[in-house]
């Protein structure tokens, strides 16, 4: 779950390059190693700047109109035009504090934050998610298999003839549900009206922020006034209000009444529990609120996207069923047929299947999206200027022969057979790793912290799936559906089903 997801709205797509040093042994189209994408206004920026003396990529398009409309429809073709620079450099840029170079400050640019009011960085919320939704992952084992249960037999259902499911409907809504069986618990996790919200957060922020961008500076506080889409995250804001300070009275009247009430296990009690005396005040119960939507803003799209590709390899290549749900009966068996942790953590060859399926389709062709607050200066005597935003290059890592033989080929299984080499390759292949030659959650203390979580939450989903449904390609013929990309953001087809038939148990 890419809470720190990275994601570019198209604001200024012209991205700028800099050669840090020369490579020193691999191939230029995949020896990509740090990106440093540095996109100023298209009302400021004519030109290279001076300080920083970097040329623009793609100037041989002409008009900075067909630049941005190439980065848009195939930011690939600029990227690998892209900065060469040793990994070294991301351990250097790491180190760097977060009033150096923030992902606050990244993220608040991309969605406008001063005007639509999303809310980007808490302590309340990191603390949740780092000391409390990590930790406790073995105690909601069983809760996310009850939730998983009940939500895939609603979205896919009964079958015992093959069918169709229009697929990012399908894990759309199992995602939101199962998510927020852990985050806001029974009372809200199948409202409807807390399902939409929740989904649709997402995509209106990126709607306002782009609405209120479109303007100079100076006149968007008038433009975020006027325009329907800011007004549309706040209403968003107040209906969640109204759905969540209920619960939130109801448990805190409980808590305090009821001598035999049994606290819930989710991330809505945690918070309370955290406030302490503070929890029922006004202030904190909208807080509360706003906190639950951020939280699911950044848990369903990324989670659903990652799952979306993994449904549709499934499809694809048929050869991984057997094997994959013999594991699962294996490692069932071996906690005496109780789902738990310990099972999740045996399913070596559906992490592995996970862990390609990402490294195939990740969710961007960069990621770790950082914003420069002062003026920085790298080992080489590179200044990257205040204001530049820097990117890490996931796609360029994935698709790289001499990290990933036969980068080019989908191996379900390259992960589990790297992880059986040794102690040490056992957790550096895990998919929740993150590393220098996987950079899909991000990397070092700016990891994704709710990757633990989504990755156990697709494992029960998943193998809840493969145990109840053979599933394939409407086509098999034709092959895998084809990615599309908007800027650095690639996108599964979701217009397309995948077939499915119950499975006799």
């Amino acid at each position: 779950m890419a809470f720190n997801a990275t994601v570019t709205i198209n604001e200024v797509p012209v991205t700028i390059f800099r050669k840090l040093y020369e490579i020193e042994s691999r191939p230029l189209g995949v020896a990509i190693l740090v990106l440093f994408a540095v996109t100023y206004a298209s009302f400021v920026l004519t030109k290279s700047s001076p300080e920083a003396k970097v040329p623009f990529v793609g100037l041989e398009l002409g008009s900075l109109s067909k630049r941005k409309k190439k980065y848009v429809t195939d930011a690939n073709a600029l990227l690998k035009e892209g900065i060469v620079a040793g990994q070294r450099f991301y351990t250097e840029l790491c180190d760097f504090k977060d009033d150096e170079l923030s992902f606050k400050g990244s993220i608040s640019d991309l969605f406008a934050t001063h005007y639509t009011g999303v809310l980007i960085s808490d302590d309340l919320k990191e603390l949740a998610i780092n000391r409390d939704l990590t930790p406790g992952m073995a105690r909601l084992t069983e809760t996310l298999e009850d939730e998983v249960n009940y939500i895939v037999g609603k979205e896919i259902g009964s079958c015992k003839e093959w069918k169709a499911v229009i697929m990012n409907k399908a894990t759309q809504n199992i995602i939101a549900s199962v998510t927020a069986r852990s985050f806001v618990g029974m009372d809200l996790c199948r409202d409807p009206d807390w399902l939409r919200i929740s989904v649709d957060y997402w995509m209106d922020a990126f709607a306002a922020a782009k609405s209120i961008k479109f303007w100079p500076v100076f006149l968007r506080p008038i433009a975020a006034r006027l325009m329907p889409q800011p007004a549309r995250m706040h209403a968003t804001r107040q209906e969640a209000q109204r759905l969540v300070v209920p619960v939130l009275k109801k448990r805190l009247d409980a808590m305090q009444n009821d001598p035999d009430y049994q606290k819930p296990d989710d991330i809505m009690q945690w918070m309370i529990d955290r406030l302490g005396d503070k929890a029922g005040t006004d202030e904190e119960l909208h807080h509360q609120a706003h906190l639950q939507l951020a939280l699911a803003m950044g848990a369903i799209h990324s989670t659903n996207f990652t799952l979306l590709h993994e449904m549709f390899d499934l499809a694809a290549y048929p050869e991984y069923h057997e094997p994959l749900r013999e594991e699962y009966r294996e490692a069932l068996k071996s906690t005496g047929g109780i789902l738990t942790k310990v099972t999740l953590n045996k399913l070596l060859m559906l992490d592995s299947f996970m862990k390609e399926s990402q490294r195939y389709n990740p969710p961007g062709l960069t990621n770790g999206r950082r914003k420069t607050l002062k003026d920085l200066v790298l080992s080489n005597g590179t200044v990257i200027p205040t204001g530049s935003n820097i990117e890490l290059p996931a796609g360029a890592v994935n698709a790289d022969p001499s990290i990933y033989p036969h980068a080019d080929e989908f191996d379900g299984f390259r992960f589990y057979k790297l992880r059986k080499r040794s102690e040490d390759d056992m957790n550096k292949h895990q998919f929740v790793t993150s590393s220098r030659d996987s950079l899909n959650w991000g990397y070092g203390r700016h990891a994704c912290p709710g990757r633990f979580f989504a990755v156990d939450e697709i494992k029960v989903i998943l193998s809840k799936i493969l145990q109840s449904y053979d599933l394939a390609l409407v086509d098999p013929a034709a092959g895998r559906y084809k990615n599309s990309s908007f800027e650095t953001m690639v996108i599964p087809d979701m217009e397309k089903a995948v077939m499915f038939r119950e499975r006799a148990v």
